[in-house]
């Protein structure tokens, strides 16, 4: 388990920006959000344009934590396909794809989610900004990606594509 849990942490690096010119043009682009000074702010960016997954933890060392990173650590195309972010939010710390945050507070995103600090959870919120799920466990890729593909405004980007 602990060699899958690295593998996927693995993975989540390879959605972070290699250089700071790559850093500066994501901190610029609408909905890549690096360093916000509010915290309603910094999630109402991501309204309509991303959507989050927010896993929420008292520490980096809870299961839930390794269990989604497991559970969707092979599935980065998908990800992004889907217009997602992955915040997690871990004791003080928070994250966007594993990049820290700064001026973002860790308790406004739990008081926002009204989770307790003692808490897991992990959520998806739509680009309307609405919470879509809210599990104590991992959420699978296959019911993560279905939740989303049924949604009215992803079905709408699909025949967009098509």
């Amino acid at each position: 388990m602990q060699t899958r849990a690295k593998i996927s942490r693995a993975c989540l690096k390879t959605l972070q920006p290699r250089s700071k010119t790559e850093r500066s043009t994501i901190a610029a682009m609408p909905g890549h959000p690096i360093s916000h000074e509010d915290t309603s702010a910094f999630m109402d960016s991501y309204r309509w344009a991303k959507r989050p997954l927010i896993v929420l933890a008292p520490g980096s060392d809870a299961a839930l934590v390794r269990a989604q990173r497991v559970a969707l650590g092979q599935d980065k195309h998908e990800l992004l396909t889907r217009d997602m972010v992955w915040i997690e939010v871990l004791g003080n710390d928070v994250t966007i794809n594993g990049i820290p945050v700064a001026g973002v507070r860790a308790e406004d995103l739990r008081r926002r989610y009204a989770i307790a600090k003692k808490d897991s959870r992990v959520l998806l919120v739509g680009k309307d900004g609405g919470v879509k799920l809210r599990r104590t466990g991992p959420i699978s890729a296959d019911e993560l990606f279905a939740t989303i593909d049924a949604m009215p405004m992803r079905r709408r980007e699909i025949k967009t594509v098509d």
